[in-house]
């Protein structure tokens, strides 16, 4: 049986991971959300942002999102495609994993 896996880059400050096209993660508020795209990607949709992504087309070398923030509870992010980092607080390290399925 397969089973998809995910990698966790963890940094000094931060953790870093592809983020699956439909993804959902519980976060305090005023956690820090960062969007880093690796190629030309859609925000289809999001709740739970103090800035929603709905309708922004990303690029690495345009329109990135860093520095965002959750509004308390679930984070819910949708894309058109699976090409987008997210970076969050190493504090969330341990939440990220679970969210992934880990």
């Amino acid at each position: 049986m397969y089973r998809e896996k995910r990698i966790l880059l963890i940094g000094e400050d931060d953790v870093v991971f592809l983020c699956p096209r439909t993804y959902e993660i519980s976060l305090d508020s005023g956690v820090r959300v960062s969007l880093f795209p690796l190629a030309e990607i859609g925000g289809c949709g999001s709740e739970g942002l103090r800035w929603p992504i709905d309708g922004l087309e990303f690029s690495p070398l345009g329109q990135i999102g860093t520095s965002n923030r959750a509004n308390g509870g679930p984070v819910r992010l949708w894309f058109d495609r699976e090409a987008m980092l997210l970076i969050l607080p190493l504090a969330e390290m341990e939440n990220a994993f679970r969210s992934l399925g880990g």
